[in-house]
């Protein structure tokens, strides 16, 4: 169960990491503003 929540939660982000990139944020600016939203 552990590996398929990981797949999930890395499919979620790389979705999130381009929506965010097409917003015009850098890929690195957008992991910065995903993990920070998952630690809030």
């Amino acid at each position: 169960a552990s590996l398929i929540h990981e797949a999930a939660i890395g499919k979620i982000a790389g979705e999130q990491i381009t929506k965010l990139c097409t917003l015009g944020l850098t890929e690195e600016e957008a992991e910065r503003k995903i993990i920070d939203g998952f630690l809030k």
